[in-house]
């Protein structure tokens, strides 16, 4: 008799979780907080330019910043002798950071879903206006998350040789975990 109360109430139980489940989905499941920004950015080439100019760029906030060891960013623009944009990670100029940056073969406008690995965090990547590079960083402001990585599509539109400018569109999910790159609050 004893046995078959706690088999009952054991079944209870499962029951009344199981309906917790299903009635207000799955409570491990991330909700994203945010909408993707979309932004067109112009920064200046690490090398040739004045110290004081933006060379570098913070995705979390999408903004251009100063590469230097007190500003956060995920990646320093430079255009090397053949007017190619070389994009850096941070740690291959300040030696910290873990952003990595790799390239994709869909078109800026069509790639909805950022990939789930091959990043390269060390090596430098260079890239000609109109490739769509995809980049993971980890923002303080995910440090917490499970998940603390955040991903942004980022497209050179055009080099200024004589400048020393690169402009270029970039789509950021602020979600910490969030793959996903079209407009709007995220799915995945």
């Amino acid at each position: 008799m004893v046995l078959h109360l706690r088999i009952l109430k054991i079944n209870a139980i499962v029951l009344c979780v199981s309906l917790g489940f299903t009635a207000c989905g799955d409570p491990t499941r991330f909700t994203a907080n945010f909408s993707t920004v979309a932004d067109t950015i112009t920064v200046f080439a690490l090398t040739g330019t004045p110290l004081s100019v933006p060379t570098a760029l913070n995705t979390f906030h999408h903004e251009a910043v100063r590469a230097e060891a007190t500003s956060g960013y995920d990646v320093v623009f430079d255009i090397d002798a053949s007017g190619r944009v070389v994009l850096y990670p941070p740690s291959a100029v300040g030696g910290f950071g873990s952003a990595g940056l790799r390239t994709v073969t869909d078109a800026f406008d069509d790639l909805e879903t950022a990939p789930n690995r091959g990043f390269d965090s060390i090596d430098p990547l260079t890239v000609s206006a109109g490739e769509v590079v995809v980049i993971r960083a980890e923002p303080p402001e995910c440090a917490n998350s499970i998940r603390p990585e955040i991903y942004t599509k980022l497209v050179v539109d055009s080099i200024d040789l004589v400048n020393r400018t690169i402009t270029f569109r970039v789509r950021v999910n602020p979600n910490c975990g969030f793959r996903d790159l079209t407009e709007g609050v995220p799915d995945n």
